[in-house]
């Protein structure tokens, strides 16, 4: 099970249930969901800011 993909598919339907109803169903701790959901948002911060350099004028 890929961190990434699960991030994403409990925030696709976090309207429809609860994050502990997801990871009941994935079999996952919410702590571990929350663990990966952070690591993930600091990768995609650290990858904008890379993006954002690498397009900013010299």
């Amino acid at each position: 099970m890929e961190p990434e993909v699960v991030v994403a598919w409990i925030e696709s339907i976090r309207d429809e249930v609860t994050v502990s109803e997801a990871c009941t169903w994935l079999g996952i701790a919410r702590a571990t969901y929350y663990r990966w959901k952070q690591q993930w948002r600091q990768s995609a911060q650290k990858l904008w800011r890379r993006k954002s350099v690498s397009f900013a004028p010299s």
